[in-house]
């Protein structure tokens, strides 16, 4: 028992090792890239898909864009209402824009896999349009799932919520993980074989969180204009070492699997 826990803590100490030595840092920048161009147009169907919702109200827009811009707001409403003429084209191309930009997120993020376990590209061009429909469907059920969990406990037992808020989202961020290493991971690396890597990377990440929300915190009581443009600066940092994290994962699990 002892053996196998500091074999352990030498494959931990040996992932962080190679994480700093190795070139981790560049593929974790391209993957945020990719990622926030994923964001972006993800950001830019939703306003899309929005205004077709029944709650949407159209002059409440108007109103909002009288009261925020009354010195421009003929030429706002002028805009507001290209935007929700063309609401029906402008969704059908930033889905087709998202879905793009996400098959290539996919491939950067295989490639970068390829690279931390040191292995030849055996996966079809094809598989990546497959793929990436499955683990944004994985995700959005994921991220719901603990936002219904986590509505229900706080109407159930209060403020007995924040013991359990730490491993709810630790099991979101366990299965998110778990599915990113069974669908990009080789084909040599079994469902089941993911799992210790997913642990260290989930573990990783969620102190991650704890650290960087800690800091958002401190930089808006600081200052709300420096709060802001600190927060967005941490985000983007809080993206690449994430990013760095399941690269490490990745490590890991060839490390446990290989016992060297």
């Amino acid at each position: 028992m002892k053996s196998r826990i500091f074999k352990s803590a030498k494959y931990v100490f040996y992932t962080f090792y190679t994480s700093i030595t190795e070139d981790y840092a560049y593929h974790a920048s391209a993957l945020t890239y990719s990622f926030t161009m994923v964001l972006g147009s993800l950001l830019l169907f939703s306003s899309f898909f929005a205004s077709f919702l029944p709650f949407f109200d159209f002059n409440k827009l108007i109103n909002y864009a009288v009261l925020f811009f009354p010195e421009q707001t003929e030429k706002v409403i002028i805009e507001i209402m290209k935007f929700y003429h063309h609401r029906t084209s402008g969704s059908v191309f930033s889905l087709i824009l998202a879905y793009f930009f996400s098959v290539s997120f996919s491939k950067d993020l295989y490639k970068a896999f390829l690279y931390t376990l040191s292995e030849a590209q055996s996966e079809k061009e094809w598989a990546f349009w497959i793929k990436t429909p499955l683990i944004v469907i994985a995700y959005t059920l994921v991220i719901s799932l603990f936002f219904l969990v986590s509505s229900l406990l706080k109407a159930y037992l209060g403020n007995y919520t924040v013991y359990l808020f730490y491993l709810i989202n630790f099991f979101a961020i366990f299965s998110l993980t778990v599915i990113i290493y069974a669908l990009f991971l080789p084909k040599k690396y079994t469902f089941r074989g993911v799992y210790p890597g997913a642990f260290f990377t989930s573990t990783c990440l969620l102190i991650l969180n704890k650290i960087f929300s800690t800091f958002v915190v401190k930089f808006v009581k600081l200052n709300p204009l420096y709060g802001f443009m600190g927060s967005v600066l941490l985000f983007f940092i809080w993206i690449n070492l994430s990013f760095t994290l399941i690269l490490a994962g990745a490590k890991f699990i060839k490390l446990m699997k290989e016992g060297k």
